[in-house]
């Protein structure tokens, strides 16, 4: 499919059409090499040097490919929210180097966003399978919400039992647009070396066959 979109965005890079289907077929994917995804971006721009939806895709194109399995996970520092459940009621400071040793699930999601719930449920019963076998997995869940209310009925109403982040600026969050994430739920699955094994948007799909070998 992206074949076929980057044929036609690059014959046709004035037309609506292209620029949709190099963020449907392109962006939103984590598969197509970077080199590819910048060319046809600078095409559209040259194109269309006045397009703002286009200047907007900036930050993605740039950190396009950032997530992909083998690459570290970026590096961040994150204030978690008072957490019910773990019995604290300050924020904590967590980072990227808190990990190292263990294995480490991300998971960006938000209330709104349907298929979010699922993600934080298999999350859990993930880390209960590995744990089960030895191999421990911390979860970090990583809100896109934008009512801190709305966010703690739902932690609550989800039992939100590992650190939580939000600093509700949704995809204007520094980490996220770090990351180039542009759709929800969002599953990053990193090994004992901080380094990513699993990622993607699709459980089923991109974190499961991973997680399968991980409780073997």
């Amino acid at each position: 499919q992206w074949a076929i979109a980057q044929e036609f965005a690059q014959a046709h890079p004035t037309l609506a059409v292209s620029r949709f289907l190099f963020s449907q077929y392109g962006l939103l994917g984590n598969d197509v090499p970077a080199k590819e995804i910048k060319e046809v971006y600078d095409s559209l721009c040259r194109a269309c040097p006045e397009d703002l939806d286009l200047h907007r895709l900036h930050t993605a194109v740039q950190a396009y490919g950032t997530l992909r399995v083998g690459n570290k996970l970026p590096d961040f520092t994150l204030a978690t929210r008072p957490n019910l459940f773990l019995n604290s009621v300050r924020h904590d400071t967590i980072s990227r180097e808190d990990y190292k040793g263990e294995y480490l699930l991300l998971a960006f999601w938000a209330g709104w966003k349907s298929g979010s719930q699922s993600v934080l449920f298999r999350s859990r019963r993930l880390r209960r399978n590995m744990n089960a076998q030895g191999r421990k997995l911390n979860i970090i869940s990583y809100s896109l919400d934008t009512d801190p209310n709305y966010l703690r009925d739902l932690e609550r109403r989800d039992s939100i039992d590992f650190p939580s982040y939000c600093d509700f600026q949704a995809f204007s969050s520094p980490l996220v647009r770090k990351c180039g994430i542009r759709e929800l739920p969002y599953i990053v699955l990193v090994d004992t070396t901080l380094h990513i094994i699993a990622s993607g948007t699709d459980w089923q799909r991109d974190i499961e066959p991973k997680a399968k070998s991980l409780c073997l």
